[in-house]
């Protein structure tokens, strides 16, 4: 099996500054249930972030969530429906996400 490297869609990253209460932005405007895509995190700040993605009103859940490291980047496969993203991260955190294929 070949894996490829990550290649973004776009060279735009959608950010999303976490609190203490989840907030969530739209990564893109329609889901596509044939193509697999995924999903370059970058997490820039001092502090860990839990993310979810879903449909609109998807919220991040504060314990047991997907968790991204302080200073880290992550590439994850993301749901065909998931259009939206949210993260929350009790000391704040900084993120990007940008949208691609590979690994």
């Amino acid at each position: 099996m070949t894996v490829a490297s990550f290649s973004p869609a776009s060279w735009t990253s959608v950010p999303l500054v976490a609190a203490a209460a989840s907030a969530a932005v739209q990564l893109r405007a329609v889901a596509n249930t044939n193509v697999v895509m995924a999903c370059r995190v970058v997490n820039e700040s001092a502090n860990p972030a839990s993310i979810a993605f879903g449909v609109a009103g998807v919220t991040a859940p504060a314990a047991n969530g997907y968790r991204v490291l302080p200073n880290s980047v992550e590439v994850v496969r993301i749901p065909f429906d998931a259009t939206h993203v949210a993260a929350i991260s009790a000391a704040g955190a900084t993120l990007s996400f940008t949208l691609g294929d590979g690994l």
